[in-house]
């Protein structure tokens, strides 16, 4: 009988967990479906303005990269299952917490990662200390090609304080090869 009992709790409570697990789900993919487009502009001056976005960071909020004005970022596109993407997160995450303070953010764009409860626990086994984002299959891939056409990852970019894209990396980036251009926009 006690028997009984005990699977009866526990048959309970894997119910409820998978039912919030299933809720949580439902509702940051709801967030990701209401995300649309918004187009790449170019400065009268020729200057490249970054395009902005609005992806779904890994507690399920909305983002724009416009919430970064001011602030000098490394934007990278990559994914989960590259290993050239994966190498460069640690770097990333030390070269964030030592220049976080002069006003660095980095911020990355999943691109064809799974689910964000994928990305999430990956971001979270990896240690990963900046923004993460992620958001609908389609608008990532809008969101690419207005930055270049991007057609392999890791692309990483520099954008100044002013959002002008100051340089473009295709292929794994190092610290000190981002550092050496981006020191000067501190």
């Amino acid at each position: 009988m006690k028997q009984r009992k005990w699977n009866n709790r526990l048959m309970t409570i894997l119910i409820l967990a998978l039912s919030l697990t299933f809720c949580s789900k439902k509702e940051t993919d709801k967030k990701i479906d209401k995300i649309k487009p918004i187009n790449k502009e170019i400065a009268s001056n020729n200057e490249n303005i970054a395009a902005d976005f609005s992806l779904i960071n890994m507690d399920g909020e909305e983002v724009k990269l416009s919430d970064f004005k001011g602030k000098v970022v490394l934007l990278n596109f990559w994914g989960t299952w590259c290993p050239p993407c994966r190498a460069e997160i640690p770097g990333f995450i030390k070269m964030y917490e030592e220049n976080k303070s002069r006003g660095l953010e980095i911020i990355g764009i999943t691109l064809s990662s799974g689910s964000i409860a994928d990305i999430r626990k990956f971001v979270t086994g990896n240690k990963m200390n900046y923004t993460v984002l992620t958001g609908d299959e389609a608008y990532l891939h809008t969101l690419a090609k207005s930055y270049e056409n991007i057609r392999s990852i890791p692309t990483s970019f520099l954008i100044d304080r002013d959002g002008i894209i100051r340089e473009k990396w295709v292929g794994q980036l190092r610290e000190d090869t981002f550092l050496n251009k981006a020191n000067k926009f501190f």
